[in-house]
This record gives structure tokens, C-alpha cells and sequence, in this order.
């Protein structure tokens, strides 16, 4: 049975959503000094913060490439 492959899609969106909420709570608890109302999520990933590799490449990236796979269909 072949499936067509938009019907990924709405699995794919709930991934991208999951993993952006659970990294935001991980990475919130993980780091004392960052508040989630003062400051924007971007600056987990930003340069010179202690996890900012860890962030860009285990979050924003994966997320970034389902978001392109889901308009690229």
C-alpha cells in the first residue's frame, strides 16, 4: 500500500511542535539564569551561550529541515 506523502505531514508537524516545546522546557531547566518571559528562545542558540551548539543542531536544525520537508510538499 502506497501512501501518499502528505499524509506525513501532520505527523511531521507534531514532531516539529513536540521537540521545539520539550527543548524549550530541557533547556530551561537545564540553565538557571534564563527566563522564558525576559528572554526569546532564539537566545538559547545564541553565540556564546553554553549550549548554544547543542540547541542549533539537536533543535533548530532538525526542526528547521521538517519545516522545509512539510512547504516542499
Amino acid at each position: 500500500m502506497n501512501s501518499h506523502p502528505c499524509s506525513h505531514a501532520g505527523w511531521l508537524g507534531l514532531v516539529s511542535a513536540g521537540l521545539l516545546a520539550w527543548g524549550n522546557w530541557h533547556y530551561i531547566q537545564v540553565l538557571s539564569n534564563y527566563d522564558a518571559v525576559r528572554q526569546a528562545i532564539s537566545e538559547l542558540g545564541a553565540f556564546g551561550s553554553p549550549l548554544a551548539d547543542e540547541v542549533n543542531f539537536g533543535i533548530f536544525l532538525p526542526v528547521g529541515l521538517q519545516w522545509l520537508a512539510l512547504t516542499c510538499h
